[in-house]
Protein backbone atom coordinates (compact mmCIF):
# COMPACT_ATOMS: atom_id res chain seq x y z
CA UNK A 1 0.00 0.00 0.00
CA UNK A 2 1.90 2.83 -1.53
CA UNK A 3 1.32 6.41 -0.53
CA UNK A 4 -0.09 7.31 -3.61
CA UNK A 5 -2.83 4.71 -3.18
CA UNK A 6 -3.39 6.15 0.22
CA UNK A 7 -3.83 9.58 -1.54
CA UNK A 8 -6.05 8.09 -4.02
CA UNK A 9 -8.52 6.83 -1.42
CA UNK A 10 -8.55 10.05 0.35
CA UNK A 11 -9.36 11.94 -2.90
CA UNK A 12 -12.45 8.96 -3.37
CA UNK A 13 -13.70 9.26 0.27
CA UNK A 14 -13.58 12.93 -0.18
CA UNK A 15 -15.53 13.05 -3.71
CA UNK A 16 -17.98 10.59 -2.41
CA UNK A 17 -18.36 12.66 0.34
CA UNK A 18 -18.83 15.75 -1.32
CA UNK A 19 -21.17 13.90 -3.61
CA UNK A 20 -23.41 12.52 -1.30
Amino acid sequence: FSGLEAAIVLIAFVVVAAVF
